[in-house]
């Protein structure tokens, strides 16, 4: 089968890309969120967090310090979990469960939101 402008490949190509716009929208209400709400302290970016607890324990501010190492210990922790759920160990246990985490994330996100 030729693959042709505007054929299944470009269909897949569209679906992924507008399932990966989801996300990052997600992430960036998220990062806005929280930097708002919870004391300047990101949730998503983590790059951010490590930068301004650096910046926290150079000016020797170490309990502001301390407020950014536990959306770093939830990534490390979230990424340990995901990691496990890629790996098909626990698909073994239970059927789609990148569908169910999907799912669940959502509703977190909505309950919280």
């Amino acid at each position: 089968m030729a693959v042709t402008a505007g054929g299944p490949v470009d269909a897949e190509r569209s679906r992924t890309l507008w399932f990966a716009v989801l996300p990052t929208l997600t992430n960036g209400f998220l990062d806005a969120h929280t930097y708002i709400a919870r004391c300047q302290v990101f949730a998503n970016v983590q790059t951010a967090n490590v930068i301004f607890s650096a910046i926290h324990v150079s000016e020797h501010q170490f309990s502001a310090a301390l407020a950014h190492l536990w959306p770093l210990l939830a990534f490390i922790t979230g990424m340990l979990l995901a990691s496990h759920i890629k790996s098909g160990r626990l698909e073994q246990m239970v059927p789609y469960s990148l569908r169910w985490t999907i799912g669940v994330q959502a509703v977190v996100l909505a309950i919280i939101g």
